[in-house]
């Protein structure tokens, strides 16, 4: 399956601090691409993220597996999004109407109780909190898909605010 990364914007300015930043997205994209079902990467950086930081991310793979792309709609016939806090995932859900998984990484968990973007990420979303849960999600995402789809469909069908 094909899959889009869409990550928060980096804002590493120098050398350092950029490769500081990649580091999360490099050992998050490794352990993705071993996971047997995922055949491919579309990289969708933030639009505010530097070139040279997306050069360093993709250089620190070398893979033809991973490839940056400009916008969402390149994303279109991509089985989920995989984030770690990006914006652009709600977009993605409303308008695709496929799955987003949260991987928030170092978190043991996130609960923001009577917020009602949270509210309608947890019925389009899957949040993952270690490598563990986010290599589980990945390989029984269309299982967990169908199970959540007729509650998101219902969602969609009522009004937002």
């Amino acid at each position: 399956m094909n899959i889009v990364y869409a990550p928060t914007k980096r804002c590493g300015t120098d050398f350092i601090h950029q490769n500081i930043d990649a580091m999360f997205d490099v050992m998050l994209l490794e352990n993705v691409l071993g996971i047997q079902k995922v055949k491919k990467i579309l990289y969708l950086p933030n639009a505010q993220t530097t070139q040279t930081h997306s050069d360093i991310v993709l250089e620190s793979l070398a893979t033809n597996s991973v490839q940056q792309i400009a916008s969402l709609k390149e994303a279109q016939k991509t089985a989920f999004m995989l984030t770690d806090s990006a914006y652009i995932a709600l977009p993605y859900t409303l308008y695709f109407q496929k799955p987003v998984i949260f991987a928030l990484l170092g978190f043991t968990g996130l609960d923001i109780q009577n917020d009602r973007l949270f509210a309608i990420l947890k019925k389009c979303s899957f949040f993952v909190y270690s490598y563990h849960e986010l290599n589980n999600t990945i390989q029984q995402i269309q299982k967990f898909w169908v199970a959540q789809k007729e509650e998101y469909e219902t969602f969609l069908e009522g009004s937002i605010i």
